[in-house]
């Protein structure tokens, strides 16, 4: 059996049962692209947070607005990008030492969208309980990420990292865009920005979780 048949495979977000993520009352009323008079480009100051000629991050941004399911504009608005799938070859291994990862198969121009960080939207406080939460992502202090599975879910932790997470105003899905650019062959990574001795386990006492991704400047510990 292929090893990474063990995992679920998702394509789209989950919702634990438990869990209400609140709708948006409405969408943009655009026409096929969206303008800078757009209802959800406003929100990113008015201008495109992508080059419209390759979806590349303009600037840096820890937030970006994009269009959602009752936005009328058409699929291929700029302001959709991280719902127009992976447009870059990649390619899911085995490494020696961090179990899973993901690494390029062509060269990736630094701030281009990657891939989306999707999995099952779990309470924190349940994730904590599991034993194995390796895969888990935080995206505030009351819900994880738990990533099933997806390229995305295989990035690891580096100290000097390839790839920086933007948070989507949906919430529950993580775009994954490219820092300095990717050559053929590089693992996508990014910092989880962990503080040392900041997580616990059920008894109280502090984790402490080895990295190994054998940066120069690393801390050598995860957490």
């Amino acid at each position: 059996m292929n090893a990474t048949s063990l995992h679920k495979h998702l394509q789209d977000m989950q919702v634990a049962n438990n869990i209400e993520v609140p709708s948006r009352v409405d969408g943009c009323k655009c026409k096929r692209r969206c303008t800078t008079t757009c209802a959800c480009v406003i929100l990113n100051g008015s201008e495109p947070y992508v080059a419209q000629d390759g979806g590349r991050l303009i600037e840096a941004r820890d937030v970006v607005f994009e269009c959602g399911p009752l936005c009328k504009c058409g699929p291929n608005c700029g302001n959709r990008v991280s719902k127009q799938g992976i447009k870059h070859k990649l390619q899911v291994f085995r490494t020696p030492n961090k179990g899973w990862g993901v690494k390029t198969l062509e060269r990736i121009l630094a701030g281009t969208p990657v891939c989306e960080y999707i999995g099952v939207l779990r309470r924190a406080k349940e994730v904590q309980q599991d034993t194995d939460n390796s895969y888990i992502f935080e995206i505030d202090c009351k819900q994880t990420i738990d990533g099933l599975d997806g390229r995305q879910r295989r990035s690891g932790h580096v100290a000097l990292p390839t790839c920086s997470l933007g948070d989507n105003d949906r919430a529950e899905i993580e775009p994954e865009f490219s820092i300095d650019g990717s050559s053929f062959g590089n693992e996508l990574t990014y910092d989880y920005a962990y503080q040392l001795d900041s997580v616990t386990g059920p008894d109280g006492n502090i984790i402490q979780m080895p990295c190994h991704c054998g940066a120069a400047t690393c801390r050598q510990r995860f957490y």
